[in-house]
């Protein structure tokens, strides 16, 4: 479309007010769409506008005695109003396939983790399942293939192949710097930006050559027969949740 968004993320006592722009001619020119209001430090960490032209803004507004965290938003014609007003943020925020997603952080112990709304922000859904408490998503990457979140509790990044609904950690064997962001280029290659450096992901995405998901092997337990206990080893196509149960010869589940 051409749109560009930028925002001037934060404000002590006493100097300019955090602003948001919008520009419609890839960044030649700016029209200002938002000012932070208020007396105190006042951070605004991200700003988005939907197809529908629904802006939304998240900042956290605090002083010595007092702080205001919200995300707010403002329909064409309309005034601004709150979305969630509590301890979380969005650190970035998303359109996706007609639905905003958010990664939140937080003022306070825990946040939101990542949060999904398909009705212009009136509803949200968590979608935490295989992230860690306290939920601190720091940024997100949305792609058909691969959902990807960078964690910042623990310096963690994890990927999801069912568009959030389920997470799994990277192995990130071998780096050992704090990471600040991650980026996935064309060709499937996961890069961290960290305070040493650049690393690049060489382990397997299983984005373009993972194999159908109805795709699956079960080899022969040993020992066999059955001992005490047993091995019995199965191979499927990602990485997921498995429930796997076992039958005698008469069709009765055993274990």
């Amino acid at each position: 479309s051409g749109y560009i968004f930028t925002i001037q993320g934060y404000r002590q006592n006493g100097s300019l007010p955090p602003l948001g722009f919008k520009s419609t001619d890839f960044g030649v020119t700016w029209d200002r769409i938002w000012i932070g209001g208020g007396y105190g430090n006042f951070a605004a960490n991200s700003l988005i506008e939907n197809n529908t032209g629904t802006l939304f803004v998240s900042y956290l507004f605090f002083g010595p005695n007092f702080s205001d965290v919200k995300i707010i938003k403002k329909v064409l014609g309309g005034d601004w109003v709150t979305v969630y007003s509590g301890d979380t943020f969005a650190f970035d925020m998303y359109l996706y396939n007609q639905s905003l997603y958010f990664a939140t952080g937080s003022w306070g112990s825990s946040a939101l983790g990542v949060i999904k709304s398909t009705d212009d922000g009136n509803t949200f859904t968590q979608l935490n399942n295989g992230l860690t408490y306290p939920f601190l998503i720091k940024q997100l990457i949305l792609k058909p293939e691969i959902f990807i979140a960078l964690y910042t509790y623990n310096n963690a990044i994890f990927y999801s192949f069912d568009e959030g609904e389920n997470w799994s950690p990277f192995n990130l064997t071998g780096l050992n710097s704090i990471i600040n962001n991650v980026y996935l280029d064309d060709n499937q290659t996961l890069y961290a930006c960290t305070n040493s450096g650049i690393y690049v992901y060489t382990g397997p995405l299983n984005v373009e050559d993972r194999i159908s998901q109805t795709d699956f092997s079960l080899l022969q337990n040993y020992p066999n027969p059955f001992n005490p206990s047993t091995n019995i080893q199965y191979a499927i196509s990602s990485r997921q949740f498995v429930i796997l149960k076992v039958y005698d010869v008469l069709g009765k589940e055993v274990a």
